[in-house]
């Protein structure tokens, strides 16, 4: 039985003990793709989300897992992923993270009204490329979110991060209709799903399954000794 670990939901960012950086997205699409993975196929999934986000449908093999935010999320995407056969990252991680967050609560009344404060943040180490260090059998799938761009930038954006952190798969959509899927596969290959369309959103779950099931070879190249003697047989 495949074991899946799939993210969904923000995934935040710490500016003090209370105060975050955060995303609009609550992690609705992937709460459902976890459901569906989960009812439709032999598997065990575990869902690693944030407190608030939309939760998948109770069932036997759906376990969730929560993070605290940014780091307590890569770590749980690093250690959980040794254990899957299979690896989709979907949640919405928030990129820009402070350098330096407090650490208890912003001291609020050092400051007047219309002070200025700044932050410095940095942007965040992309966690998909860190999953093959650690997990380098598993098949890694993610996911590529743009807004408003033509469809070639998306899909050579996807094409980029595919090949940065060795994927499977990565999968491309534009915030001005997260029905539309585009699976780009290693070849560089496209494949389209209006998952707002029923048999469709069937055919993209059964597309993904298929490809986690896919067996892929390799070819070594091996150095044979040298013939003992003059006459032998080569191998």
């Amino acid at each position: 039985m495949r074991k899946i670990l799939i993210s969904g939901g923000p995934v935040h960012a710490h500016i003090d003990s209370v105060k975050i950086v955060t995303n609009r997205f609550r992690g609705g699409l992937m709460a459902k793709l976890a459901s569906k993975l989960a009812m439709h196929f032999p598997c065990e999934v575990t869902y690693l989300t944030g407190k608030g986000a939309v939760q998948p449908h109770p069932l036997d093999n759906v376990t969730v897992v929560r993070h605290e935010g940014f780091f307590d999320y890569l770590e749980k995407v690093q250690s959980l992923s040794i254990t899957h056969s299979d690896v989709i990252l979907g949640a919405a991680v928030a990129n820009l993270v402070p350098v330096s967050p407090w650490k208890d609560k912003f001291p609020s009344h050092d400051y007047q009204e219309g002070d200025i404060v700044p932050i410095d943040f940095m942007v965040a180490p992309r966690v998909i490329t860190k999953v093959k260090a650690v997990a380098p059998q598993t098949n890694l799938f993610g996911f590529k979110l743009l807004s408003n761009v033509p469809y070639q930038t998306l899909v050579d954006a996807a094409y980029g991060v595919l090949l940065d952190s060795h994927a499977a798969a990565v999968i491309a959509n534009d915030t001005k209709d997260l029905t539309l899927k585009y699976i780009v596969t290693r070849e560089k290959a496209v494949h389209a799903f209006n998952t707002a369309v029923s048999v469709e959103a069937e055919a993209f779950h059964a597309f993904l399954w298929a490809m986690m099931n896919d067996a892929y070879y390799r070819t070594e190249k091996v150095m044979l000794a040298a013939p003992a003697a003059e006459g032998a047989a080569l191998l």
